[in-house]
């Protein structure tokens, strides 16, 4: 049986690798990115409109993941690749802390499309929306009552 030839996985290794070493310049560098990238944080039911890159980079450096994550790691717990529609489909559990020294596990599926040029097009992050809300809203009391007193 010959081995599986995989067109998109090294750059879905080399992103993740990066996002867990915390290398937020080279997990988002806009070479990989389509310029018409959008990402879709889902289930639609939480209401987060969808980004671009660089309001995903901002997210990662200065909004609710880079105030709130102390740290995170990433791990593939399993990849499927569609060369014919351009596609991958990554499962991962990532485990951290969260401010407050609050440890968490969590699993997501994420779904990448590229373009014909082989550059990010779309991304859909499929989240445990429940614990994901949860540290929204704790996050966001948080931050108000932090705005408040300032």
């Amino acid at each position: 049986m010959a081995a599986r030839t995989y067109v998109y996985r090294d750059f879905v290794e080399r992103g993740i690798a990066a996002l867990n070493a915390n290398k937020m310049d080279e997990f988002l560098d806009p070479a990989g990115f389509s310029p018409n990238f959008v990402k879709y944080l889902m289930p639609q039911t939480m209401g987060w409109p969808p980004q671009t890159r660089e309001e995903w980079y901002r997210d990662l450096k200065e909004g609710f993941v880079g105030q709130c994550y102390v740290e995170w790691h990433a791990t593939v717990q399993a990849y499927w690749e569609d060369v014919e529609n351009r596609s991958a489909i990554v499962w991962c559990t990532e485990r951290g802390l969260f401010i407050g020294d609050q440890k968490y596990e969590m699993d997501y599926v994420m779904r990448y499309e590229f373009d014909e040029d082989g550059k990010l097009l779309k991304l859909w992050e499929l989240t445990d929306s429940f614990l994901q809300k949860g540290l929204e809203d704790k996050w966001g009391k948080a931050d108000a009552t932090k705005t408040q007193a300032e």
